[in-house]
């Protein structure tokens, strides 16, 4: 079993992914399009930053095949990098910028956050949502899909961010579930009821935790596929379930409803 403390020192690799321009742009049955555009504030992984993620969203064309529905608004963490870059980082993105939005370290049983990182981060977080705002929903990689969890769970129980309109959803690839104290004893309080879309990989090094996470999660939506620790090009019908979790929303407040394709599965395998 992986240690917690491993969750948030992981490399992201980068490249393995299928190649770029596998799949091609999504077209919706009848080339059809929504009017309204949701929006997405998008959280990165560790010790990278919002350029490396609008990056490999790109890189799989994940912003093409979703473009139509959702505009992805991307942020750096507010702490610069304290420690290594990871190897299948620095070589492509040389000396940065690189950020992160906490540490933590391993005291023999226990785990001590550093506090002061994750406070800031949470509020930096807070203010874009509400200066820059509205944002329909949440997205993030490994150590963002921790924040990302985090403040919608928090807003949804009344603790954070009641003066800003409700975040409707998350969408998490490689997710990690707090440990933080007063983040764990939140999720104590029961599963959280905000729709949620989970993406993660067989051969994650941290799968375990991605199950946890989404099982933390009233009625979860999860794509698998048989990579590692990355963001991958979706299949055409796994991209299919994703553009059904967005436009359902869009659908919600025209009154109607989407459903999702096989979405009481609860798994999308590859």
């Amino acid at each position: 079993m992986l240690k917690a403390v491993n969750i948030f020192f992981l490399s992201q690799p980068f490249f393995a992914a299928a190649p770029l321009g596998l799949l091609g742009p999504f077209v919706p049955v009848g080339g059809a399009s929504l009017s309204k555009m949701l929006r997405l504030l998008a959280l990165h992984s560790f010790r990278t930053s919002a350029a490396i993620f609008k990056w490999q969203i790109e890189r799989t064309n994940l912003d093409i095949n979703i473009g139509d529905i959702a505009e992805i608004v991307y942020m750096d963490a507010p702490n610069p990098a304290s420690g290594p870059i990871p190897r299948d980082v620095r070589p492509f993105f040389g000396d940065g910028p690189f950020y992160e939005w906490t540490t933590v370290q391993e005291m023999g049983d226990q785990f001590e956050f550093d506090v002061e990182k994750l406070e800031r981060s949470m509020s930096e977080v807070e203010k874009k949502l509400r200066d820059e705002g509205p944002f329909d929903g949440l997205i993030g990689f490994s150590q963002g899909t921790l924040l990302a969890s985090v403040i919608v769970m928090l807003q949804h129980r009344g603790l954070i961010l009641q003066t800003v309109p409700p975040l409707k959803f998350c969408i998490l690839f490689a997710g990690l579930k707090s440990r933080y104290p007063p983040h764990a004893e939140v999720f104590k309080m029961g599963k959280v009821p905000v729709p949620s879309l989970h993406i993660y990989g067989d051969r994650d090094q941290i799968r375990e935790h991605c199950v946890d996470l989404a099982n933390a999660f009233q009625d979860p939506i999860v794509i698998q596929h048989p990579r590692g620790h990355s963001i991958p090009s979706l299949l055409p019908h796994q991209l299919a379930v994703m553009r059904a979790f967005l436009s359902s929303f869009l659908e919600k407040e025209k009154g109607g409803t989407a459903a999702i394709p096989g979405a009481s599965s609860f798994s999308h395998s590859m």
